[in-house]
């Protein structure tokens, strides 16, 4: 991992904007969304925007590469606010739309080469079957909302 990860401090091109980021970034897929109640910075991934057969998920991981290093140079306090939110809108699409190796890599990218910069990271506007395999997984149960529901003994 930390040689992936030198491998990628050497590669220049996911430190600059070219032409494609600058419009997956105009496009609205990557961008900030303000900060939250303690000041870091919220992040938003637009996966539910994209599509999967056009858009390349190294562009978008490009564009992600960007905005997280312009939060990291100009939002960030030393000693006061040095993480950030990342909300993941997979905007109501399902498994079956958004492919899970375009998930898994943008994760991977944030938890590899960002790893102390994340303080959260929310899925949200996602299907009824995340919420219920993620309850399964939990031994929870969870309503219709997405909410859980924790049963007593």
């Amino acid at each position: 991992m930390i040689k992936e990860h030198l491998k990628w401090l050497a590669n220049p091109e996911f430190f600059f904007a070219d032409e494609i980021t600058k419009s997956y970034l105009e496009r609205g897929y990557v961008y900030l969304a303000g900060r939250d109640y303690q000041l870091r910075p919220v992040m938003v991934v637009s996966l539910g925007r994209c599509n999967p057969a056009v858009d390349k998920v190294h562009n978008f991981a490009k564009a992600l590469a960007v905005i997280t290093n312009m939060c990291k140079k100009y939002m960030f306090v030393n000693g006061k606010i040095e993480n950030n939110i990342v909300l993941v809108d997979l905007n109501q699409k399902g498994l079956t739309d958004i492919p899970l190796t375009y998930v898994k890599e943008i994760l991977d990218l944030l938890n590899t080469h960002f790893p102390c910069m994340i303080h959260n990271i929310f899925i949200i506007h996602s299907p009824c079957l995340l919420y219920t395999s993620d309850a399964a997984d939990d031994l929870l149960c969870v309503d219709l909302g997405g909410r859980r529901i924790i049963k007593k003994k």
